[in-house]
């Protein structure tokens, strides 16, 4: 190469190029990642927000907290269990083929928590003043598991009826 812009501009075009090819092989069917390693990620992602959801449901039924705020948390937090059941098809391989909804459903709830969290200011008071710790637990790992769940659907095509069926003509 004569000169460093084209050296940059090579450079750039193999990254660009590796991060193509490294989104095109995720896929919902047939992941590159290991199985349990993806359970390890829906845990790690959803469980703390499913304890929370669990929490403010029942903090509304033993009346620790007002309806209208735990079921507002409850709704918060409803990417939890969403996200564990969603993506979590996933990871036992007992995937369908609505992945695109359920990116769809857990991009629109991560969104949610995000903003149901950070900006309204009908959360419970505890709630509203989090360490970033919580802020972690139960929305950036949210996002993060959203993102790549959508990331897993977006690249992957359909099946075919009669393959997804395991039968041929």
């Amino acid at each position: 190469m004569t000169s460093s812009c084209e050296s940059l501009t090579w450079c750039l075009g193999t990254l660009w190029a590796s991060y193509q090819e490294r989104l095109r092989a995720m896929s919902l069917h047939d992941p590159l990642v290991p199985k349990p390693l993806l359970a390890l990620e829906v845990l790690t992602c959803f469980l703390a927000s499913s304890a929370l959801w669990a929490w403010s449901l029942r903090a509304v039924a033993t009346q620790m907290l007002p309806a209208g705020a735990g079921l507002y948390l409850a709704t918060a937090a409803s990417i939890g269990p969403v996200g564990l059941v969603v993506f979590g098809r996933v990871a036992v391989g007992n995937f369908s083929s609505s992945g695109r909804h359920g990116s769809l459903a857990l991009v629109l709830l991560a969104g949610w928590a995000a903003a149901a969290i950070f900006l309204c200011p009908g959360m419970p008071p505890p709630f509203r003043d989090m360490p970033w710790r919580d802020c972690a637990l139960f929305v950036l790992l949210p996002l993060i598991g959203a993102a790549h769940y959508h990331f897993l659907a977006h690249n992957t095509t359909s099946i075919p009826e009669e393959s997804a069926s395991g039968t041929t003509s």
